[in-house]
């Protein structure tokens, strides 16, 4: 606890704002009450009436919106933003954090193992002024031209890709597993998420984002060898793969969301999420309505996956910052997941579809339907883990795909 689409699978706000595909209900919306529930309980006394309002927070659909207009509201009291030089503190590897202009975005960024001393230290802000590479050149016309790199990885690297909604953080104690193995690991805060913003007006679309991804991988240098992505970081990596971005030993998509939902779902979802993301008011207003303890547990719960403590307080943050919010409601809102399946039957990188038995995110068919369409593909069960396996049992993923793919064990390998 996972963002930017006509027909595709991504999953109303609240449930995406947990870690991964854009797939499923509306967690949020299934708990809450609507005036077609009141009509359904029958009248009510103005007494009973009166006890309930009092019992209750006011829904989002109520006076709320007005709130969230009003920076002095309950709501603007609620939401916080991100700040990097509060939150960095306490927030997870911070040690190994950077920020790095490329593409469009300020990226932050986690380099995990060797080769995460060859980039600058962050030590500035995450909205501030960007450091020019030595001896780069200034090209105003050139969209992907990199800033912020004093220096280059110039080692192979492990890409972590994370889903809708979530951020690097997710991956907190699976990428210390793969330092220790020696692989030098690269966790970004994908566009629109967590501490990543955008320098100007831009896309959410999935080639976009790849295009972005690119060009930040250009700027830090060095070869993607393997490549996880956790749900739609599973489609954005198909899609860097199928273009040449990347030339990985193999794709391990962990929940991967590479397909449009079928059925009704797929076709009613992405005109409610664009007007979500269209509204102005909805990024503050979800971000008061999921700071309430009990909408975050049921977000999380919805996922199928048990965090820890640590790990929900972590989406509690996450979910609260209006801007993140808003970054996963425009990419929700602009993915078409349409064109990568008709082009997945030419990807030629080998592909790991590790699956969690428990996923409430995603159905269990959707890694068969992967298959038909990659017949090489490999699926592999890992018993009753959620959504969020790579949270709840980090070790037990790392073991499972060591055995998959030997040559994870060593990065020398």
């Amino acid at each position: 606890m996972s963002a930017s689409r006509p027909r595709d699978p991504t999953p109303p706000a609240p449930r995406a704002v947990h870690g991964g595909a854009p797939h499923g209900g509306t967690a949020a919306a299934r708990h809450a009450t609507t005036p077609a529930d009141a009509a359904r309980t029958g009248p009510a006394t103005h007494t009973q009436r009166a006890r309930r309002t009092a019992a209750k927070p006011p829904h989002p659909a109520d006076d709320g919106l007005q709130a969230a207009a009003d920076q002095s509201g309950p709501i603007a009291s609620r939401a916080q933003a991100l700040d990097w030089a509060r939150d960095a503190a306490t927030w997870p590897h911070a040690d190994k954090s950077r920020f790095v202009s490329a593409g469009g975005w300020r990226w932050h960024l986690q380099v995990h193992g060797p080769g995460a001393a060859d980039l600058v230290a962050a030590d500035q802000p995450a909205h501030g002024p960007a450091v020019r590479p030595s001896g780069a050149r200034s090209h105003p016309h050139r969209r992907h031209e990199a800033e912020g790199v004093a220096g280059r990885v110039g080692h192979p690297l492990m890409l972590l890709l994370h889903g809708t909604g979530a951020s690097a953080h997710s991956w907190r104690t699976f990428a210390p597993l793969l330092a220790a193995a020696g692989h030098t690991v690269l966790v970004p805060d994908l566009p629109g998420h967590g501490f990543t913003r955008a320098e100007g007006r831009e896309l959410l679309t999935l080639p976009a984002m790849a295009q972005a991804l690119t060009a930040l991988l250009a700027a830090l240098g060095g070869e993607v060898r393997w490549v996880v992505g956790h749900s739609a970081g599973a489609a954005v990596a198909a899609h860097l793969a199928l273009e040449g971005a990347i030339a990985p030993r193999a794709l391990l998509a962990f929940n991967g969301a590479l397909l449009p939902l079928q059925g009704p779902a797929g076709t009613l979802f992405s005109p409610m999420a664009r007007w979500l993301a269209l509204n102005p008011l909805v990024p503050s207003l979800f971000a008061w309505y999921a700071s309430q303890p009990s909408v975050l547990r049921r977000l999380v719960d919805g996922t199928g996956s048990v965090l820890d403590d640590e790990g929900r307080a972590l989406y509690g943050r996450l979910v609260r910052d209006p801007a993140h919010v808003a970054g996963a409601l425009a990419m929700m809102a602009s993915w078409d997941l349409r064109p990568l399946q008709r082009a997945l039957p030419k990807l030629a990188t080998p592909l790991e579809l590790l699956v969690g038995g428990g996923d409430k995110t995603l159905p269990p068919t959707h890694a068969e339907r992967v298959r038909t369409l990659v017949p090489r593909a490999r699926i592999t069960r890992l018993g009753k883990l959620g959504h969020l396996m790579h949270e709840e049992a980090a070790g037990t993923v790392w073991e499972r795909l060591r055995s998959l793919q030997p040559g994870l064990a060593s990065a020398s390998d």
